[in-house]
């Protein structure tokens, strides 16, 4: 599902990705979240993570602070104030915004 999930998004934003599957990412801790993020090249400025709930709903509060629900298909942008991705940790990050998919179908 999160490689389907992953084409659609990237078909439907016109972002220009190439997908890189990482099978730690499946029902991942934060922790284990944390570390793929780690180990993103420094070259990339943005990175965009799709996996499954709990974790990204932890993740997203580990990084922001915000206890937010993700429902299925949720997104979410989160800002990180780091130089590297190695330096990732807690509260480094705000979230700019979370959208639903029943928030798009009714837009």
């Amino acid at each position: 599902r999160t490689r389907e999930t992953t084409a659609l998004v990237i078909g439907a934003s016109g972002i220009e990705a190439t997908p890189r599957y990482d099978e730690r990412i499946y029902e991942a801790s934060v922790g284990r979240l944390l570390e793929a993020i780690s180990e993103i090249d420094d070259d990339k400025s943005v990175a965009m993570l799709v996996g499954h709930n709990p974790g990204m709903e932890d993740l997203l509060e580990h990084l922001t602070g915000e206890a937010r629900r993700m429902p299925t298909a949720a997104l979410a942008s989160i800002i990180l104030e780091v130089e590297s991705w190695s330096e990732v940790e807690a509260r480094d990050g705000h979230l700019e915004w979370l959208v639903t998919m029943k928030e798009l179908a009714e837009s």
